[in-house]
């Protein structure tokens, strides 16, 4: 334990001999955590909201003004059995009607029409557990059905969320391990400074028959201290985002559940935001130490 403690000395007695250079080092490692716990919570959100889009997609099946009632009712069998769910046909008038009241003052002119514009349809909500893939797939196979117009699923939303997650994945993959290394090597070059700093401790601390792992170690608590701290900034910065720039954001642009910015400042993305600054601290220190302290 009083060896321990020790070694906590050195390191605070390090980081305050440099404030500067370790407070650049913890900010560095700051923004890189920062860029990356959003970065990679929009991917994962992203895919969560396809998967969800999924289990809650309905595909609206148009039919041609030729098909009868008998027909639509049997076109409605046919798609709850392809998509192992349930299907429903809607009258042109039914869904006038549907539509007039959704629209509220603004819809009873639509009552008012000599002629209704819209066609029946039939309305399909895909079995429990279709992904966003599968009922891209399953309206295909329903717009092939005789007597179909058109089909619906919100191909253009869709596709819209499936970018946005695929940029997210091509930035974590490429820019933020390249923002990640800078701040490691950031941090690599402070505790090398330490180091020719304290030559002159570390070589008594040889002669006088100290192991390379008491003069390491001291270096390796210094760099996890820097990374805690430029993780602790991180999740602050996390915090923030969450709480003062979401709700803004939210208000400009409003958001499904599954894209709310509040899922950042969760116990877990923040736990492990300052976890990986400790890692990356420590890991830093623990390769510029191996370099130059053999």
């Amino acid at each position: 334990m009083t060896r321990l403690l020790y070694f906590v000395k050195q390191a605070l007695s390090g980081m305050r001999a440099a404030p500067f250079v370790h407070g650049v080092a913890a900010l560095t490692i700051a923004v890189a955590l920062l860029l990356s716990g959003v970065v990679g919570a929009l991917a994962l959100q992203a895919r969560a909201l396809l998967e969800q889009w999924g289990l809650r997609a309905e595909i609206t099946v148009y039919l041609t003004p030729q098909v009868a009632p008998a027909e639509a009712e049997y076109l409605a069998r046919q798609a709850a059995e392809l998509t192992s769910g349930t299907a429903r046909y809607v009258t042109a008038h039914e869904a006038l009607q549907e539509l007039a009241a959704a629209l509220g003052e603004e819809g009873e002119a639509l009552r008012e029409l000599p002629e209704n514009p819209l066609p029946a349809s039939v309305r399909v909500v895909p079995a429990v557990g279709t992904t966003a893939a599968e009922v891209e797939v399953l309206a295909r196979a329903l717009g092939k059905l005789p007597g179909v117009l058109d089909v619906d699923y919100g191909r253009a939303w869709i596709d819209r969320i499936t970018g946005l997650s695929r940029a997210a994945g091509v930035i974590g993959l490429t820019l933020l391990p390249l923002i990640l290394l800078g701040a490691a090597v950031l941090a690599a070059s402070v505790v090398r400074l330490a180091i020719h700093a304290r030559s002159a401790e570390i070589e008594i601390q040889r002669l006088v028959g100290a192991t390379n792992a008491f003069v390491r170690l001291p270096f390796l608590v210094e760099g996890a201290f820097a990374g805690l701290l430029g993780g602790l900034l991180g999740a602050g910065g996390l915090f923030a985002v969450a709480w003062y720039v979401g709700p803004a954001l939210e208000a400009a642009l409003p958001l499904p559940a599954e894209l709310q910015p509040a899922a950042l400042a969760g116990p877990v993305p923040l736990l492990l935001v300052v976890g990986a600054g400790t890692a990356l601290g420590l890991l830093a220190s623990a390769i510029s130490v191996g370099r130059h302290l053999r």
